[in-house]
């Protein structure tokens, strides 16, 4: 099988042709996030012929995630998707280089990972992995093609700093708490509706190597799927941002959480705090692991003592992670929260 025979239908096009396919080759794209958006855009993106391929994604695969996330299949539950999905790209494609990064994007890997690409495709769905993409490619002027979805509907946009694009900080003067927009998991989702923006992702991305025109500046496209409407919105840039503006700095958004890897390293530094509510703790307890209990209801700061490191976890790790903002904004700097929560972490609590 050659090259040429592989991308012969796409060469033909006259925006492509053989110049542009060496374009895509010479490509390098860094996908964050390989679930319902990721997933289909990395197939097209592999299957288009982007030279080199990054899969960003700490997550295993689930069963509930195969009915929209076409990488994976029933038996590959349980593996690393980075992992899983490298070795399906490499499959389909084996002209292209692919990378596989199993682990979070997080405040101390975000400037290597994005230093080592040409292009990013936010395929996140937290709000603080979204803003720390957003400042770390506002930092490095490395643009970004985001995108979300809700149950029906989602949206895409095209940030680039070289252009003077408005970043999510200039949209956003404080980032929403996480957990104000339902899940997948909590709301639901049909398969087709973030293979649909995953698709318009690898659609821009492929522009991007090609020099064709892409969305436009400060603008984001929203689209319904179920009645097929679409409008499109202008955002301004704020000339005071702090992440894109002339006195920008690189803003650790994520410096305060800590993953349950690191817990195992180093719990001997923190009093853990369980901040769930009695109903909860009731149907999961956590019987292996000394902690303080702290319903986020009838949560007092007074309680929390100096010299102390204090790491709360929730749930799912989105209470703790906003409590902590707030702590953050009222002059803690003491307290930290466990990523990804009690579900992330079961394992680890069964034997810590």
């Amino acid at each position: 099988m050659g090259q040429d025979r592989y991308y012969s239908r796409q060469i033909l096009l006259s925006e492509v042709g053989k110049e542009g396919q060496q374009k895509l080759r010479e490509g390098k794209c860094l996908v964050i996030g390989a679930g319902g958006l990721g997933s289909p855009a990395l197939l097209y993106l592999a299957s288009a012929g982007i030279g080199t391929l990054g899969v960003c994604d700490f997550d295993l695969v689930d069963e509930s995630n195969l009915h929209r996330q076409p990488l994976y299949s029933s038996e590959d539950i349980g593996k690393p998707k980075a992992a899983v999905a490298v070795e399906k790209l490499k499959k389909i494609n084996p002209f292209i280089q692919c990378h596989a990064h199993p682990e979070k994007f997080a405040s101390k890997n975000a400037k290597e990972l994005l230093s080592a690409y040409d292009i990013v495709l936010d395929c996140t769905d937290h709000f603080s992995v979204k803003f720390l993409i957003n400042d770390t490619a506002a930092f490095a002027n490395k643009p970004v093609i985001r995108a979300s979805i809700y149950q029906f509907e989602g949206q895409i946009q095209f940030y680039d700093p070289r252009r003077g694009d408005a970043c999510l900080r200039c949209l956003w003067k404080q980032m929403p708490q996480e957990g104000c927009v339902g899940s997948c998991q909590e709301v639901g989702v049909l398969g087709p509706v973030p293979g649909f923006f995953g698709v318009l992702q690898a659609m821009e991305a492929v522009k991007f190597f090609l020099g064709l025109e892409l969305l436009a500046s400060n603008e984001i496209l929203f689209y319904d799927l179920l009645d097929c409407s679409q409008q499109k919105i202008l955002i301004h840039r704020n000339p005071q941002c702090p992440a894109c503006g002339p006195k920008r700095s690189m803003i650790d958004d994520l410096t305060v959480e800590i993953t349950v890897q690191d817990l195992e390293k180093r719990i001997q530094e923190f009093q853990i705090v369980d901040i769930r509510e009695p109903v909860e703790t009731a149907l999961a307890p956590l019987e292996s692991l000394p902690h303080l209990k702290m319903p986020l209801s009838q949560f007092d700061p007074s309680n929390l003592q100096k010299g102390k490191k204090y790491l709360f976890f929730c749930q799912r790790g989105m209470r703790s992670r906003t409590l902590v903002s707030r702590l953050n904004e009222q002059g803690y700097d003491n307290v930290f929260s466990l990523s990804g929560g009690f579900n992330a972490c079961v394992n680890f609590f069964s034997w810590a």
